[in-house]
């Protein structure tokens, strides 16, 4: 049995891990950018950039971040013009909660972390859905379009670009009459499958067609030798919900905190 501590860290660790991939990628796609992924503490600070969503400071041991690891994550944050964003677990000491506050950070966010163990379960297909493994970067990027949209018209292909490549990772599209109407992509590493990237089309919402990507996915992992999938979703959405109906359980909600820029 594991503890919940340490499945904690293995689901953290793996997060991580994940969020680094996607700067490297990105350095690698665009030059220029300079996206950074740097040691702090115990912790690891992944930083992309302002016009980009993944910015944040990950401490998977759950160990004290000193004033020294703080200082260092501000100064890289606030030179590429980000918010300083700290995540932390519930499992973590109090006190490391109490030192930020005393920095200036605010809770921001909650996200919840869902896990179960992989099995090969059937997903449930609606009726003249198909669900297929991304073929090119082209049809990628117009099921991108379709389920997430676009915000911004530079940023948005090329985010969609960095999830599709980056290593150990597998994406899919669902599929009706020649319209994607829904994508998903997982990334497995030492036998974790860390489900992510899940949108549908706001048409066919309510159709099952999530319930149809998770199912796919999670037969993937099984395939791949996976023992455990996480997946995350914001508390009381509709993904949340059709992640609980998939036999995820909640592992544990993770806070965000942010230090606003003026304060650093």
């Amino acid at each position: 049995m594991t503890s919940p501590l340490e499945l904690a860290q293995r689901l953290e660790r793996a997060d991580i891990v994940g969020a680094a991939d996607y700067a490297h990628t990105l350095n690698r796609l665009e030059a220029g950018v300079q996206a950074k992924v740097l040691g702090v503490g115990g912790g690891t600070a992944v930083l992309m950039g302002p016009r980009f969503p993944v910015n944040r400071v990950g401490n998977a041991e759950f160990s004290d971040l000193d004033e020294y690891a703080l200082t260092k994550a501000e100064t890289a944050c606030t030179q590429m013009g980000i918010a300083p964003s700290i995540t932390f677990s519930p499992l973590g000491r109090e006190e490391i909660l109490r030192s930020l506050a005393e920095r200036g950070y605010t809770a921001r966010r909650f996200l919840n972390v869902y896990v179960r163990q992989v099995t090969a379960l059937e997903p449930e297909i609606p009726g003249g859905v198909e669900v297929r493994e991304v073929e090119s970067l082209e049809e990628w990027l117009r099921a991108s379009e379709a389920t997430w949209g676009f915000s911004h018209p530079v940023n948005g292909p090329l985010l969609a670009q960095v999830a599709l490549q980056r290593p150990q990772a597998r994406s899919f599209i669902a599929w009706a009459d020649g319209k994607p109407m829904g994508v998903g992509a997982v990334g497995i590493r030492e036998g974790l499958a860390f489900l992510n990237g899940a949108a549908t089309a706001l048409e066919y919402r309510g159709r099952g067609i999530q319930r149809a990507l998770l199912g796919t996915r999670l037969i993937l992992a099984a395939q791949a030798g996976c023992d455990l999938a996480t997946v995350m979703a914001a508390p009381g959405s509709p993904s949340a919900r059709n992640i609980e109906r998939a036999g995820f359980r909640l592992a544990y909600t993770r806070l965000t905190l942010e230090k606003p820029l003026e304060l650093c």
